[in-house]
């Protein structure tokens, strides 16, 4: 049982780092309004809602319409109407991320890896 939680915490975290590396060397800065905010249930939180907002920035002329989803956990107090830096990739405009908290996320992405590698080696007998 230890391999398939530890793989599926590995996974989980490997491939959110992924993507998240590839947003933030290929991504593209640009400045954002937020529109909107949409409340989302976390139970991580006990219960209270997590906050995500809603963002329009303009892409060679069009305009995209995103939910930043990461942004409700690291950040708080959105305001709509004003205006944020959010980096998109270059061929996927539609996803988007907020400037700032990237290191925040990159180091939640990369224990939820080592929490999942530690299941594995000790499902495995390496460390106790």
């Amino acid at each position: 049982m230890g391999y398939v939680i530890g793989a599926i915490f590995a996974l989980i975290g490997l491939g959110a780092l992924i993507s998240e590396i590839m947003l933030i060397k290929n991504g593209v800065e640009v400045t954002a309004k937020i529109v909107d905010t949409v409340e989302k249930p976390s139970p991580r939180r006990g219960g209270l809602p997590l906050v995500c907002p809603v963002v329009v920035y303009h892409v060679d002329g069009t305009e995209y319409k995103s939910e930043v989803a990461s942004a409700g956990s690291s950040l708080t107090g959105f305001t709509v109407g004003s205006e944020v830096g959010v980096v998109y990739l270059r061929n996927n405009p539609n996803k988007v991320a907020f400037k700032k908290g990237k290191a925040g996320r990159l180091f939640t992405y990369v224990v939820l890896f080592l929490i999942g590698a530690a299941f594995i080696l000790a499902e495995a007998g390496v460390i106790l």
